[in-house]
């Protein structure tokens, strides 16, 4: 009991922190959804240790692929650098395996990611906002290829604006109290309802469209999540050290985990994307299974603690993979 006590007392604190280091800067205007808010950058460098470094240009034509995404993109496992944007990304994040795989160098290949990340609604970097960036780098074109997108995670989905990660926070340190119905109503939970097809596609569908104006010769993924939750399951459980923690009553939390899922997979249909559907690929593989392949906290899967559910190294080679057969590589 007590070490569940601690376990749980350690999720609260970095939990905070969580959200502290997803503070993201914004540099986009004149596409829907574009945010308004200044650059940041100077904060994320001031609580990492990354290092400043400039993207590369496109050549004339555009890159041959572009990734847009949040944290489960751009990486927390590993050294993390931080870009002109004051975005970050891992050495060993998917989009960096992918790249390295598909032998290419900045300039064919642009990751716009960032930590925080989001459609179009809560704090943080949008997609609008990351389309653009990578337009100012010559980065859109007939010569672009593929284009990856996985975001939703950091979303705020409900009318009460609370994002993905204090949600999960709310629920899994109190789920008698801020993760039933009656926390719904009462904004400290997002609602599982809220997440579904229509809202999916409608914040995303403005910047597909602009995408495949600009950049015509392109065929767009929608990318899944590394399982969270398996889908037989309607309680989420976290694993801290060498210890899972379930936690009983947290359906509704769970019930957002399948939700996104299903509104990824909905929104791809409907607007004609190529879906890779990552908890399928990564079914069995959750942050307290036999082999993980999601973080926990502090369970030695080098995610320096301040990750909870995002994929290993071994999770962001999976999805490298995944997406370089969906490339037909």
């Amino acid at each position: 009991m007590r070490s569940s006590r601690l376990a749980l007392h350690a999720l609260a604190v970095l939990s905070s922190a969580a959200l502290a280091l997803t503070v993201t800067p914004t540099i986009a205007q004149g596409l829907p959804g574009s945010s308004a808010g200044g650059d940041v950058g100077t904060l994320n460098k001031a609580v990492t240790s990354s290092w400043s470094h400039v993207d590369a240009r496109a050549p004339e034509g555009g890159a041959e692929v572009l990734v847009f995404g949040d944290s489960h993109t751009g990486g927390i496992n590993g050294r993390v650098s931080t870009d002109e944007r004051g975005c970050m990304h891992s050495d060993q994040g998917w989009p960096r395996k992918l790249r390295d795989s598909l032998g290419m160098v900045d300039g064919q290949f642009i990751d716009a990611s960032c930590w925080g990340a989001i459609l179009d609604r809560g704090p943080g970097t949008t997609l609008a906002d990351q389309v653009r960036y990578a337009e100012s780098l010559g980065g859109l074109g007939p010569a672009t290829s593929d284009i990856f997108i996985q975001l939703g995670y950091n979303e705020a989905w409900s009318h009460a604006g609370l994002p993905m990660l204090p949600s999960a926070a709310n629920c899994i340190i109190a789920p008698d109290f801020r993760c039933t119905d009656a926390a719904v109503r009462q904004g400290f939970i997002t609602d599982p309802n809220a997440v579904n097809t229509d809202e999916y596609s409608a914040r995303i569908e403005p910047v597909i469209t602009y995408l495949r104006y600009y950049a015509p010769n392109s065929r767009i993924h929608l990318v899944g999540y590394t399982e969270t939750v398996p889908e037989n399951q309607d309680t989420v459980c976290i694993r801290i050290g060498r210890t899972n923690v379930q936690r009983p009553g947290t359906q509704n939390l769970a019930a957002i985990f399948h939700n996104l899922r299903s509104a990824q997979r909905g929104a791809a249909d409907r607007l004609g994307l190529n879906f890779i559907d990552l908890t399928a690929i990564t079914a069995g593989h959750d942050s307290c299974s036999a082999d993980p392949w999601l973080t926990g906290i502090f369970d030695g899967s080098d995610n320096h603690g301040i990750g909870l559910w995002h994929p290993t190294p071994h999770g962001n080679w999976v999805t490298a993979e995944s997406a370089r057969h969906a490339m037909g590589r």
